[in-house]
């Protein structure tokens, strides 16, 4: 029977445990890099009209730690701020060339340590744990 007081726990451990091994995939392959940056690389990849606010909403940070994820992405020219044609304060986030060659590198290396801790499951298992992990996602948010 599973102890469902230590399940939240045993989701944090693995997903810290998933972070660190793609965070050291990425740092061993000599992509400038952090677990930080990838995501909002990621994030920026996969959306096409991104501002800052929305960063600081997706990633749960203030915007000062958002800000200074960007800023350090802006200065290894992976991104450029492009402001807002209607509202000079709002800031569009765009990946550069630089940005989207790095993050479909440091994609590939996490689909690779995806492949390394996905082993032994079978189709339905990873059917079953995405759907368990939504529903949790969705009672989170409610």
């Amino acid at each position: 029977m599973i102890n469902k007081t230590t399940l939240g726990l045993q989701i944090a451990e693995t997903f810290k445990l998933m972070g660190k091994q793609i965070a050291t995939a990425i740092r061993d392959s000599g992509l400038d890099l952090a677990m930080e940056q990838f995501i909002l690389l990621s994030i920026l990849n996969s959306n096409d009209d991104v501002i800052q606010q929305d960063i600081a909403h997706m990633l749960s940070k203030d915007k000062s730690g958002v800000l200074r994820i960007i800023d350090s992405l802006q200065k290894k020219k992976m991104i450029v701020r492009i402001a807002d044609t209607e509202d000079r304060r709002k800031k569009h986030l765009v990946l550069t060339k630089k940005g989207a060659e790095t993050i479909q590198k440091a994609l590939e290396l996490e689909a690779k340590v995806a492949e390394h801790f996905l082993e032994g499951m079978s189709g339905d298992d990873l059917a079953a744990l995405s759907k368990a992990l939504s529903v949790i996602k969705s009672n989170l948010k409610k």
